[in-house]
């Protein structure tokens, strides 16, 4: 039997590794995101000049902003954009060296090389746009532009989500929905723009330091629409130079991902979930209100930097709770998937202390895992069934004969037919 390239297994690999190491990432940069919403609200962004007080007394910054700082307030600030370039470089190695080191030993999913290495990209390109950002700064306005400030948070919010999304799928037992119906009842695409749009613009209030206009809510300076929202020609301009506008443009986005969050956790009520389901569909609405809260607060508290950085903290959770929820209302648990093996045995062996579970349709050829495939007598050293994952030596799966399996230890559990379809399983430590 010919092996199928895109079908083959690497025995190898460790799923659940790479996705922890994964998660390590994520909480790396939601540190460092907050680190670098502080490091904006304090204006330090631009205080690495050079590590010496004097050549950042020549910046404009300094001229224009700063002048007669004193070196201790210096330092300040100088520490703060310190520790977000640290932070950064060390979340690169942490990505780097791991990943070289899990693709060294097959430990990464073949159909996950090209992802990590493009995440590993986009990473890379994250650290140029940063530095293209500070750029902006170093000239004759002492800010950074507001358009390369959304386009650097937009950039590290897609790697996050990008690693959070690969993470889930190699951490949770669960497969693609059979019936559509409730993934299409789902709104997670929408809500998915809705989060990123608001988030851009909270960048744009951010770079144009629009967070100390018109400090009340739910009014802006006694009016529901305040003037002077098109006062910028072309009007274009007005929705991302214009302060007042990016505010009020914000604060719409912001109730409107409210309520639609909320719309959508109350239409799915009445729907059969996993218990998954309910969760993702609670912790969505209800980061989506801490978000808004956390918000207000920020506006009525004219921006201090210790909320604001929460703020932007609580942008990042709420967009993982968006991508958390369309991941799992598109899948089910593993366990409630019907097996359509005839006669299929599953195995719950107790290998070195490790309980072995189900985990997916594919087979597995590792030493320390249980396979095993259909109850008619097949031999490690014969073909695998066509419509098995495993095919030719990679297929080698426990051999079941007349309702017994041929094991070393443990026991198995019986599983009801289903179907006349015979599958082969993997099983996978926790």
């Amino acid at each position: 039997m010919t092996q199928t390239p895109d079908r083959t297994i690497d025995a190898r690999a460790r799923p659940r590794a790479v996705g922890w190491w994964l998660v390590s990432c994520c909480v790396v940069l939601l540190t460092l995101i907050m680190v670098g919403g502080a490091t904006r609200l304090t204006e330090s962004g631009l205080s690495i000049v050079d590590s010496e007080f004097t050549r950042y007394q020549e910046s404009p910054q300094y001229t224009d902003v700063n002048r007669g700082m004193s070196l201790s307030e210096f330092k300040v600030i100088f520490w703060f954009e310190f520790m977000h370039r640290l932070l950064a470089r060390l979340l690169g190695l942490w990505f780097a060296l791991p990943l070289l080191w899990f693709w060294l030993r097959g430990a990464i999913p073949s159909r996950l090389r090209w992802p990590l290495l493009g995440i590993l990209a986009l990473g890379g390109a994250q650290g140029y746009l940063g530095w293209f950002m500070v750029q902006s700064g170093l000239v004759d306005v002492p800010r950074v532009s507001p358009y390369r400030l959304a386009a650097h948070l937009s950039l590290a919010l897609i790697v996050y989500a990008l690693m959070l999304r690969v993470a889930l799928g190699l951490l949770l037992t669960r497969t693609k929905i059979e019936t559509k119906e409730l993934a299409r009842r789902w709104p997670g695409r929408i809500l998915l723009i809705l989060v990123a749009v608001t988030i851009v613009f909270g960048a744009f209030v951010a770079g144009l330091r629009a967070g100390y206009m018109y400090n009340t809510f739910p009014l802006m300076g006694g009016h529901w629409v305040p003037p002077g929202l098109l006062a910028l020609e072309p009007a274009w301009r007005n929705i991302f130079e214009n302060p007042m506008t990016v505010q009020f443009v914000h604060r719409i986005l912001g109730l409107t991902t409210l309520t639609f969050s909320l719309w959508a956790w109350w239409r799915m009520r009445a729907i059969t979930q996993d218990r998954a389901q309910i969760l993702s569909r609670h912790a969505l609405a209800l980061m989506a209100m801490i978000q808004v809260t956390l918000g207000i607060c920020t506006l009525l508290w004219v921006v201090p930097v210790w909320l604001g950085t929460v703020h932007q903290g609580g942008a990042v959770l709420l967009l993982s709770a968006v991508v958390a929820a369309g991941y799992f209302w598109k899948t089910q648990a593993i366990e409630s998937r019907s097996l359509t093996a005839p006669g299929i045995w599953l195995a719950q062996l107790t290998l070195g202390g490790t309980r072995v579970v189900d985990s997916s349709t594919r087979c597995s050829v590792q030493p320390n895992r249980v396979h095993f495939a259909r109850s008619t007598s097949v031999g490690a050293d014969e073909a695998a069934p066509k419509n098995c994952w495993c095919h030719s030596r990679l297929w080698h799966c426990e051999r079941l004969r007349n309702g017994r399996s041929e094991r070393r230890a443990g026991e198995a559990k019986r599983i009801p037919p289903q179907a006349e379809e015979s599958r082969c399983l993997r099983l996978r430590a926790r």
